[in-house]
């Protein structure tokens, strides 16, 4: 059943003569007449306002509040996620002893000894300290062939430990040939003790 249309001039004609009604009503009767019925009309109005409109307002931002919250934890928990999940694969790879000094000098010497290069010498552990890590090197100076020392500074940065090279300087020996001289300063880090 579809609603008869009405034209904006008929509306308006109706709100006029509605108007006209209510002030002939108030002349006739005057204004206590009517005192109450307003006066209760504006009590439900300010309940209806306080308790309803503006109840539901407040919830609607609280609930608008709280799903903005979760849309942003849930954008960024996969990134949290990723970052952590990073984060425990490197700390696996750090020294988890007493002695990070020595796991390092251990750590070296094996990658040496796969290489089949013998140290000239190794210096101890020196340990700087930051905020949270402590970082530990160690130098080393060898005499190896191109090769070798390719390999082992290759098997130093992607083994299993988390070792890198910090300084390396290689000078050609002429005597024998095809080897040299390299002083490498290798370091890794370690969690600092609480």
């Amino acid at each position: 059943m579809a609603l008869p249309k009405v034209a904006p001039r008929v509306s308006l004609a109706w709100i006029q003569a509605d108007l006209l009604s209510i002030r002939e009503s108030l002349r006739v009767r005057g204004g206590k007449f009517f005192g109450r019925p307003i006066g209760l009309g504006a009590v439900i109005i300010f309940c209806a306002y306080f308790y309803v409109y503006r109840a539901a307002g407040n919830l609607k931002a609280r609930v608008e509040k709280d799903y903005n919250a979760a849309q942003a934890t849930t954008k960024y928990s996969e990134d949290y996620k990723n970052l952590k999940a990073r984060l425990d694969g490197l700390l696996t790879r750090l020294p988890m002893t007493e002695d990070p000094g020595n796991w390092l000098l251990q750590a070296v010497r094996k990658s040496l000894r796969e290489e089949g290069i013998v140290p000239l010498s190794t210096s101890a552990a020196k340990e700087t300290v930051t905020e949270s890590y402590r970082f530990i090197s160690i130098d080393v100076d060898c005499q190896a062939s191109y090769q070798q020392i390719g390999s082992w500074i290759s098997r130093l940065e992607r083994g299993a430990e988390l070792l890198f090279i910090q300084t390396m300087r290689m000078t050609k020996d002429n005597d024998p040939i095809g080897v040299n001289t390299v002083k490498v300063t290798i370091t890794t880090l370690a969690v600092k003790r609480k």
